[in-house]
Order: structure tokens, then C-alpha cells, then sequence
């Protein structure tokens, strides 16, 4: 008893999806009788409705007539005699058409409504040999259980609740029937078939006024007892601390099951995240395991979010759906290793990586107003000679390697507006543009964490960021001496194009290594 007890009160946790999946399949599921009772009871009503033109002149064929039933019975003492076998075969047609639609109806609604509780379960699990269901011992427990008890008490109460909404029913009809008598033996009938159908028509409005009291108690019960149902369902199979270990256990657990969530959730979100790869500004790759779009337009945030990111094919996809949208792509191995590890589809840019995102996007844009330019400055003859000096550096700088993406070098966004005007003149035809790993000026985190996107509008807070306005890419020299991974502005001080970013432990000299850099 004790142990009963115990495993009882140990019972505190719902149960879970997989539980109630499981016991679906094997036809456990939460439902009332009394619902499908209440449906077949308003179905049959309305039916009978319905045929009532059909049912009244059936009953009158039946009860009146030369074919009537009782012109067959007098015959059985003529002659002739009567052809029982005939009659036979006229009741039950009869009887068929009058009963085989309100049958099909009730037989349709009581479906309908097993499918509205359950849903549509198709499982053999009942039908399998159990001993246990003939073992008496067994029977006698179900018997004599509490739920044995209580279903037997429900049915006395629905029982004794129609008898008397039955008797009521009777004693507000006695006076039309008690009339209706005095008026055929008063006036006498003219044969019993005029009798009968009389009857039978006070009988069919007394079925009728039964039949709505009838169908309303059934509803409000089986509104009643629906709930308790699934009450009673969600008690009876709660589970213990030790099945919900058990069941994480043996789904959620499982390495095999979880690599294939994983691998689904990632499959979703790259198709889904891929879609909005034309809408951003730049791509960031390292070199072609890593992709990151970023997107930035402040009247949305205040700091760049990330588009889409991937690895391996999904850095190939992200990079063939910017290829073919026009959206600039840029090789920067240390800032792609960072975006990518630091956040996630949705997320901002942290504050490690303004200055270094700052200085992409810079480039970027001022690329972009430059190849808006570049026909109108080409066609000037004043600058042919700028064009010809600058022509070999911006060829350098600018014409893609063997794999199609431009190397960065030590290119950095140049603060000359008219060789400016010549580097975008030799990038014509090509979206992806170099930004120099030093310039870049990233220092990836040991222990950074993701921030949240900003409210749609929102304003900076003092010491974190200030705005990116179009300030960003102005070809203005960045201030010297910040130190690595600071905030500084979304402006024209921290992301305006930079001058050479001078890499942490040399004095103008590019480190060879690629992954640390800081500003000085």
C-alpha cells in the first residue's frame, strides 16, 4: 500500500508528447461515450425531420387502405386466406426505408464524433490475443474498480434523468391524450385504421417533445463527461521523474536521433536564410569554408545583423546566390571566423567587431557610389592621366585570383576621391571586392557572447554604439590609438574608410598571423 502510494504522489509530470503518441497507437486516447450518444440522438432527430413527408405517407399506406396492413389480416379468414410470406417481405421493405436513413445518419454522426474526440486511429493493438482480458481474476479487478464504479453510477444517473424528463414529458400530454380518447368513443371511428393513425400522430408529437428534452440532457452530459474524460486520461498517465529521464534518455539522448535533428534544423535554416542573401550588403568568406551576409540599414537597427551564415556547401550556396544578386563579396579569414562563431542567423554584430565590420561595410558602399560614378568620371579627359598612374595598383589590388574572390593584400579604402574614381573604374564586372586582413583589424574573442537584435528603431546607449549613418563610409582616416576590440561610433570616426590598420606587435608590418589583429 505504501509502495502504491508513493509511486501515486511520484507521479507529477504530464505526460509528455512521445507518451501520448505512443498510447495513441495503441488506441488509448481520451474520449467520452456520451459524445457520439448526444450526436446520433440529433442526428436521428433531424432525419426523421427530414422524412417526415416520406414517413407520414408510408405510415398511412401502412395503416389504411386496401393494401394496408389491415386489409391483410382480414383476409385470414377467407378463402383465400393471406400470403404470409408476402406480408413478410412488405414489412420489412417497409420497415427498411423507414428506419435505414435515420440508422445511416445516427451511424454517421457517431463517427464524425469519434474522429472529433480521437482523430482518425487506425491500429491493431486492441485486436491482438490478450489472456490477461479473459483472465477472471483480472475481470473481477475491472469489475469492482473505481472507474467500474463510476461509469455504473453515470449511467444509473443518465438513466433515471431521462425517465424523468420522460415522465414530464407524459403528464404534460395526458390531457390531449385523455381528449383524444374521449373523441373517438364519443363520436366513434369509422374502422380501427382511423383510430390508429390518429394515435399514432399524438404519439409522434409526444416522441418529438421527448426527443429535445432527450438530445439536450445528452449534450450537456457529454459536455460534462468529455472533460472529465480527458481529465481523468492526463491523471492517469502522469509520469514519474524516472520515465521522463528515461524517455530523454531514449529520444532526445540518442546520438543518432539528435545528429539528425541537428542536421534537419540546419538544412531548414540554411533554405530559409539563403533566400534573403540578395538582400544584403556584403558577404564575408574565409576563403571558401566560411560565409556570413551582413545586411545594415538604419531605419531597421543600428547595427548590422547577420542575413544568413554556412559552412562548406552552404558557404558555396550563400556565396553562388550573392554571385548571381550582385552583392559584393569579400575575402576576410579572421572577421569570417568570428561572425560565424559569434553569432547566429538574426543576430547583430557584436561590440568586438564593429570597427572591422565598420571599415567592410565602408569599403562597400563608398565601392558602390564609386561604380555609380565611374561612367560619368571615365568619360572626363582630365582624369585619363590619373586613371593611367593608378591603373596598375587598382589592377593589382582588384583582379580575382584562380577561385574567382579577389586576395586582400594590403589594400585599404582609399581616402583619394579620384583614385577612388579610377580603382572602381578597374573593378568594373566583378562583384567581389578585397579588403586588406589588416585593415580588418579584427581580434577574435576568447569568451565572447551573442548580443540580442535591438528593437526596430532603437537608439544607441552611451558607451556602446553610436549610429551607422552614412558617415560610415566617408573616405575620412580613422582615429589612431583605440585600443583593440573597443567600441568606438558607428560614425565616421571608427567607420569611416581606413587608413592602414597596423597589426598588434609590429610597428607597420603586416603579422604573419592572420588571425589576431588590433588596432594601436
Amino acid at each position: 500500500m505504501a509502495g502504491g502510494g508513493e509511486d501515486k504522489h511520484s507521479k507529477k509530470h504530464p505526460a509528455s508528447a512521445k507518451k501520448k503518441k505512443d498510447l495513441k497507437k495503441k488506441g488509448t486516447v481520451p474520449k467520452s461515450q456520451d459524445v457520439p450518444m448526444a450526436l446520433g440522438l440529433a442526428a436521428a432527430f433531424g432525419a426523421m425531420l427530414g422524412m417526415k413527408g416520406m414517413l407520414t405517407s408510408r405510415l398511412q399506406a401502412m395503416m389504411s387502405g386496401d393494401e394496408s396492413y389491415f386489409a391483410a389480416i382480414k383476409d385470414v379468414g377467407t378463402p383465400e386466406g393471406i400470403d404470409v410470406k408476402a406480408l413478410a417481405i412488405r414489412v420489412l421493405v417497409d420497415v427498411a426505408m423507414v428506419s435505414g436513413p435515420i440508422l445511416f445518419a445516427v451511424l454517421v454522426a457517431a463517427l464524425i464524433a469519434n474522429i472529433a474526440q480521437t482523430g482518425l486511429i487506425i491500429t491493431g493493438e486492441q485486436m491482438k490475443p490478450n489472456l490477461n482480458k479473459i483472465n477472471p481474476k483480472n475481470k473481477f479487478k475491472q469489475w469492482f474498480s473505481i472507474k467500474s464504479a463510476q461509469e455504473l453510477a453515470k449511467s444509473l444517473g443518465k438513466i433515471l434523468l431521462a425517465s424523468f424528463l420522460g415522465f414530464l414529458v407524459l403528464k404534460g400530454s395526458m390531457g390531449a391524450i385523455s381528449e383524444s380518447v374521449a373523441i373517438d368513443v364519443t363520436s366513434g371511428c369509422e374502422g380501427s385504421q382511423q383510430c390508429a393513425l390518429a394515435l399514432m400522430t399524438l404519439g409522434a408529437s409526444i416522441i418529438k417533445k421527448l426527443f429535445i428534452f432527450v438530445i439536450i440532457l445528452y449534450v450537456v452530459i457529454a459536455l460534462i463527461d468529455y472533460g472529465f474524460q480527458r481529465k481523468n486520461f492526463e491523471t492517469e498517465h502522469k509520469m514519474t521523474d524516472k520515465e521522463v529521464k528515461d524517455e530523454y534518455k531514449n529520444s532526445e539522448g540518442d546520438p543518432y536521433q539528435k545528429g539528425k535533428r541537428r542536421q534537419m534544423a540546419q538544412e531548414i535554416a540554411m533554405n530559409t536564410s539563403q533566400e534573403h542573401v540578395p538582400q544584403g550588403d556584403v558577404v564575408v568568406v574565409n576563403p571558401t569554408e566560411l560565409a556570413i551576409c551582413l545586411k545594415y540599414d538604419a531605419e531597421v537597427s543600428p547595427v548590422p545583423w547577420v542575413l544568413a551564415k554556412g559552412e562548406v556547401h552552404d558557404a558555396d550556396a550563400i556565396r553562388e546566390a550573392a554571385g548571381k544578386a550582385g552583392v559584393p563579396v569579400v575575402r576576410n579569414k579572421p572577421l569570417a571566423r568570428a561572425l560565424y562563431e559569434l553569432c547566429e542567423i538574426g543576430d547583430i554584430v557584436p561590440e568586438e567587431l564593429y570597427r572591422p565590420v565598420a571599415e567592410v561595410l565602408a569599403y562597400v558602399f563608398q565601392l558602390r557610389e564609386q561604380q555609380m560614378a565611374n561612367a560619368n568620371q571615365a568619360a572626363q579627359a582630365s582624369h585619363a592621366a590619373l586613371h593611367a598612374n593608378d591603373a596598375a595598383a587598382a589592377s593589382q589590388s582588384l583582379e580575382p585570383g584562380a577561385d574567382g574572390v579577389h586576395d586582400l593584400g594590403a589594400v585599404t579604402v582609399p581616402v583619394d576621391p579620384a583614385a577612388a574614381a579610377a580603382r572602381a573604374a578597374a573593378a568594373a564586372g566583378t562583384n567581389e571586392v578585397p579588403v586588406s586582413a589588416t585593415a580588418a583589424g579584427v581580434v577574435l574573442p576568447t569568451g565572447g557572447s551573442k548580443t540580442d537584435a535591438p528593437a526596430v528603431g532603437a537608439g544607441a546607449s552611451p558607451g556602446t554604439h553610436a549610429s551607422w549613418g552614412l558617415a560610415a563610409h566617408q573616405p575620412e582616416q580613422p582615429q589612431r590609438g583605440a585600443a583593440g576590440g573597443s567600441t568606438g561610433t558607428w560614425g565616421a570616426a571608427s567607420a569611416a574608410a581606413p587608413a592602414a590598420a597596423t597589426p598588434a606587435g609590429t610597428d607597420g608590418h603586416t603579422s604573419g598571423d592572420d588571425d589576431r589583429y588590433s588596432w594601436r
